[in-house]
């Protein structure tokens, strides 16, 4: 008598035997043909394409079986093959800056901050900053108030040099 194919195989009408599907395609026991053996779902942080499970690109994720990937939050990264949006977190920030809830935000007047830092630290006594500076470029007062001079005057200079 006639007997049913098994996973993973088909077979047409009148065949004599049952046909693997190919590799890392699989069929429920029955199947009548090679248009029945489907890619094995992929894994989280996988996504299918018509050649089978690729890895997720960096800042996107998938959870199993996805036909595509997600991509993270705006300002959010994640590395490669990520399964969740909880993978997707702010980048590190840099110096002068300070993370928070909503990404990196810069240290204010009289502060600094190093690199990935999650919070700002004031300057101390005798030391003022500019807003964003980093650790090492925080100034002996006077040498800042000559900064902002120096500044003002090359802005100028630059002014009168366009004007003309």
């Amino acid at each position: 008598g006639c007997q049913q194919c098994g996973e993973h195989t088909f077979s047409g009408p009148g065949a004599s035997s049952c046909t693997s599907c190919p590799d890392d395609m699989f069929s429920a026991a029955g199947s009548t043909s090679a248009a029945d053996c489907a890619f094995i779902p992929c894994p989280a942080g996988d996504y299918m394409t018509e050649s089978g499970c690729q890895q997720c690109g960096e800042n996107t994720f998938s959870g199993p079986g996805a036909s595509s990937c997600t991509s993270c939050p705006d300002g959010k990264v994640s590395a490669a093959g990520s399964f969740t949006v909880a993978d997707c977190a702010f980048a590190a920030c840099s110096a002068g800056d300070y993370m928070t809830e909503s990404g990196c935000q810069q240290c204010g007047e009289h502060t600094f901050s190093g690199p990935g830092a999650s919070s700002c630290t004031s300057c101390p006594d005798g030391k003022v900053s500019a807003a964003g500076f980093p650790v090492e470029r925080s100034l002996q007062l006077d040498q800042h108030l000559l900064l902002i001079a120096f500044m003002r005057a090359a802005e100028e200079t630059l002014d009168k040099m366009t004007a003309s």
